[in-house]
Order: C-alpha cells, then structure tokens, then sequence
C-alpha cells in the first residue's frame, strides 16, 4: 500500500482548506516550540492546555490575516473550509 502523508490529506480539497490546514500545521510547530521551552522555564505561567487551546481562536484570526493577504473570496463556504483545514493541520502530526 501507498504511505499516505499529512500533505496527501489536502489533495482534492479547496484552495481555502490547503490554506487553513498550512497555518494549522504552522501554529502546531509554534507550539510544539512554546512546550518545549516552557518546560524549561520553572515560573512558566503557560500550561499546555493553554498554549494548545488557543487553536481556534487563532484560525479565526488566520482567516481574516490569509484571506485579505491572499484574496479569498470572504464566503462563508471559504471561512468553513479554511477553519476546518486549520483545524485539522494543528491536530495531525506529520
């Protein structure tokens, strides 16, 4: 059997989903690295949770960021699609 990576979970999807899941998977990087040095940090007011939890809330912002820099139609077909591409690129690791 083919390997199937994160990457081939966009292919067939729109251009605002591929959008959402590359600042999806962005923001799971950049949190990947505030664990790690917060781990490091014995007075870290940041607990996991709260650095993780912030997703959505930051997806929203994303698409407000990506569609006016890249010209997206503001649909709410688009917003959808983005928010669920942002969504999954944060929780699949690859």
């Amino acid at each position: 059997a083919p390997v199937v990576s994160a990457c081939d979970s966009t292919l067939g999807k729109s251009e605002a989903y591929q959008l959402g899941y590359q600042a999806g998977s962005a923001y799971a990087q950049l949190a990947d690295k505030a664990e790690i040095a917060n781990s490091w940090d014995p007075e870290a007011s940041l607990a996991p949770e709260d650095i993780r939890g912030s997703a959505k809330s930051w997806c929203e912002v994303e698409w407000m960021g990506q569609g006016l820099r890249l010209q997206i139609e503001n649909t709410a077909q688009n917003e959808s699609d983005f928010m669920s591409g942002c969504v999954d690129g944060f929780t699949t690791d690859g």
